[in-house]
């Protein structure tokens, strides 16, 4: 069942808490200051039950200018408005800046409330629609239905829960299938059963006995919490699925370490950033601009988070009513995804001068964007799944999981993996070992490798190739010595390179033998081959400058260095590691006397075979036995 809530919203003493009662029979007023006023100070909750049976969220918001950061925490989880309007007054300032804020946040789906409907004449109802119709041009409410109402008397109220009904049927139902995520938007202990925080489910499904991660304000590593109990509309649940207000009793945390703004989520899908790329709109005022490196309150779920931001726009601001891409630079790390919507305020006088909506949450720092970064970012934010995840792979330059993916893009994994087997099979991504590369990344760090072993051929031409280490210490990529032996079998396959052992060459390199050093290669070579399983020691051949060019050429390619100046031949070593394998298959293991008896070898010898083959983890050494991995 598809589950919504319905938020309020509108100019101070507009009958917003008053029409929340009517409709739900409760007073979301409950701090003595707000009935001492008369006003609403903080977030209100209340729920009623829908025809199709399915009961809808309510949060009733202040409209007071003072409380506005308690609004936007309200608002950014709801998923249809009712914008609240005296029919004696009109639309009033904060009309329009609520209206404003409910137009960047996304929400498509909302219905015009005149209220205080018995206390206007005709002249007056019709004034304050013509009012509505009027200021409200530009913004989601621009023709959304007027629906006359008065709380007191209850006249237009079954209409309105109508209205109602038809709008929680089109709104757009919440992903609960994903990983969940939920703002916070109250902390409380009740006696006997602890800490309890509540907040609309944004996403996913949260389960008794769930453990997840709590993000907080202050600083340092999420903290772990499991789910003891779940309330949804004053019921004990089993699940509270995504577009529901709910209520969730945590252990292993105290209240005094929670705050409203913190984020209760899954692990791994948010990530901790301190800058942000983000697609920002300024409302079409006089005087609204965004100058660089300007500082704002930027709002978030719902929390308020202050930034620094420079605007990539060739005169280095956004003006009144223009949408342009924008760096921002948090003062404290945020917790966010791509897609994510925001609020803009001015830092001092503090009001709302737009919205945007989040396209990359971990950029480079920079203070300036050329075509193609706003291009990219484009790409990232409106793309296909393909078009997004490639941006994706291109922005991080280096090998990504299909799970870091998943996180990055802000996308399903199972979306993701789709993604990339298409793009793997266009080629415009390339699987190095678990992880994806983009093509272009890909590219770079071929040719890097390509052109310092060829550098390499050209200064040692007796020699097979660079040895792995020297070559990954030489090109310096970002790549773990995993994800570096995964690119070079890469780019072997695509008949880039050829590997011999630890030495990589360009493919189809011969080392380049002069005569005489062919002479000295065919003796060196010979008298391996001759001595077999107990090879002599490289000094007893090494007694030249000559030789030691041809031997050091060898070295690791024909003749493998067993250690403590003793060498075999690459051939004799296959052989002693076949004869290894096959007694361990017949008799579970092999040691150090058999192996001797097998070669017709020494001691010594055998005893360097083993380790090696120890080294190299083709077996393990067990007691006095060795048995194969």
């Amino acid at each position: 069942m598809k589950h919504i809530i319905i938020g309020t919203a509108g100019h101070i003493d507009h009958g917003k808490t008053t029409l929340v009662k009517a409709l739900t029979g409760r007073d979301t007023d409950r701090l003595a200051e707000e009935k001492k006023r008369g006003i609403s100070i903080d977030l209100g909750f209340a729920f009623f039950d829908l025809p199709d049976g399915s009961r809808a969220g309510v949060v009733d918001v202040p409209g007071h200018e003072r409380f506005l950061k308690n609004m936007i925490a309200g608002a950014s989880g709801i998923d249809a408005a009712l914008l609240v309007v005296d029919a004696t007054e009109g639309v009033k300032p904060q009309t329009l800046e609520h209206a404003a804020i409910v137009d960047f946040l996304g929400i498509s789906e909302g219905i015009i409330v005149l209220t205080k409907w018995d206390a206007a004449d005709e002249i007056m109802r019709e004034l304050a629609a013509e009012d509505v119709r009027e200021k409200l041009k530009g913004t989601m409410f621009a023709e959304k239905e007027i629906v006359g109402v008065d709380s007191v008397s209850g006249f237009g109220l079954e209409i309105l829960k109508e209205r109602i009904a038809a709008l929680a049927s089109s709104a757009a139902a919440r992903n609960a299938s994903g990983p969940p995520r939920m703002h916070i938007d109250r902390v409380f202990t009740i006696r006997g059963h602890g800490v309890v925080v509540t907040g609309a489910l944004a996403e996913g499904t949260i389960k008794t006995d769930d453990e997840l991660l709590v993000y907080t304000h202050r600083a340092g590593a999420p903290l772990k919490v499991k789910i003891k109990r779940v309330q949804v509309h004053d019921s004990e649940v089993r699940a509270a699925q995504a577009g529901q207000r709910t209520a969730l009793n945590l252990s292993g945390v105290k209240a005094q370490q929670l705050a409203r703004g913190d984020t209760l989520a899954a692990e791994n899908i948010l990530i901790e950033t301190s800058v942000a790329d983000a697609q920002i709109n300024l409302l079409n005022r006089g005087g609204i601009k965004i100058k660089n490196w300007e500082r704002l309150r930027v709002h978030h779920g719902a929390r308020e988070i202050f930034a620094r931001a420079a605007p990539f726009t060739e005169c280095g601001e956004i003006s009144a009513g223009e949408a342009a891409f924008c760096q921002l630079r948090f003062e404290k790390p945020a917790h966010i995804k791509k897609g994510d919507r925001i609020i803009i305020r001015r830092y001092s006088p503090a009001e709302t001068i737009g919205g945007g909506v989040v396209a990359d949450p971990s950029p480079v720092k920079r203070r300036k964007a050329d075509r193609e970064s706003i291009e990219n970012l484009l790409s990232r934010l409106k793309g296909t799944d393909a078009e997004i995840v490639g941006q994706c792979l291109r922005d991080e330059k280096k090998p990504v999981t299909h799970k870091q993916l998943a996180k990055i893009s802000a996308l399903v994994e199972a979306r993701v993996q789709a993604a990339l087997e298409a793009l793997v099979e266009t080629k415009t991504v390339y699987k190095i070992g678990d992880s994806y590369l983009h093509s272009d990344v890909y590219i770079g760090f071929k040719e890097k490798i390509s052109m310092f072993v060829s550098g390499f051929h050209e200064k040692n031409p007796l020699l097979a190739g660079v040895p792995k280490s020297a070559l990954r210490s030489k090109v310096s990529l970002p790549l773990s010595q995993s994800e570096f032996e995964n690119l070079l079998e890469t780019t072997e396959r695509e008949r880039e390179i050829s590997i011999a052992g630890n030495a990589v060459s360009i493919f189809g390199f011969v080392p380049r033998y002069t005569e005489a050093q062919m002479k000295i290669k065919t003796k060196i070579e010979g008298a391996y081959i001759e001595a077999g399983f107990a090879p002599p020691s490289a000094s007893s051949l090494v007694t030249d400058k000559a030789t030691k060019e041809v031997f050091d050429a060898l070295a690791g390619v024909e003749l493998i260095n067993l250690g403590m100046d003793t060498f075999i031949h690459i051939d004799y070593l296959n052989k002693a590691a076949e004869l290894v394998r096959k007694a361990c298959e017949e008799n579970s293991s092999v040691n150090l006397a058999e192996l001797r008896d097998l070669t017709g070898s020494s001691r010594k010898y055998c005893l360097m075979i083993l380790e090696y083959l120890d080294d190299k983890r083709i077996t393990v050494r067990d007691g006095d036995v060795r048995r194969l991995r």
